[in-house]
């Protein structure tokens, strides 16, 4: 590494990593919120017309309320380690499902910069290491962890704004 390149965790880039909303979804034409499973992310797109939604409380919308440069992560089952960075898109209404796990990011790095982490061998080698119980699952205290290099700001193609 670089010597003016920085290691640290996920957790020191970001403002909050939590788990998602519990509700039983419904038909995507219903009304409610439209609730984001990791089965709904396809091929590093989500088609939100085919997205079921749920109901959720105006009071509990706020803590669960999807928004653009949000990192959502598959914590357990066949999927685990699988991430998707939402882009601009996502719906007024959206929220996130239990078996996913939203990272906020601080304003120290671009969103696009940790999920082209978390596509790389080293997140990956990181993640078989941290799986744990009988269902294959990574918990937010294992993601908060993770640990990657952190390039410095460059004025051609910062990573963090100065």
């Amino acid at each position: 590494m670089r010597e003016d390149w920085a290691e640290c965790s996920i957790n020191e880039v970001s403002d909050r990593i939590h788990y998602g909303y519990t509700a039983s979804a419904k038909d995507p034409d219903a009304n409610g919120a439209k609730y984001l499973r990791i089965t709904d992310i396809q091929d590093g797109a989500v088609d939100w017309s085919t997205v079921p939604v749920c109901d959720i409380d105006d009071s509990q919308l706020d803590k669960f309320q999807l928004s653009p440069n949000d990192l959502v992560f598959a914590r357990t089952g066949g999927t685990v380690g699988k991430s998707f960075l939402l882009s601009s898109n996502v719906p007024p209404k959206a929220v996130f499902a239990s078996y996913l796990i939203r990272i906020i990011l601080n304003e120290a790095v671009l969103p696009k910069y940790i999920y082209l982490f978390f596509q790389s061998l080293h997140y990956w080698s990181q993640i078989e290491l941290g799986k744990t119980g009988l269902k294959t699952n990574v918990n937010a205290q294992i993601l908060s962890k993770l640990r990657f290099n952190l390039a410095p700001s460059q004025s051609s193609a910062p990573l963090y704004p100065r």
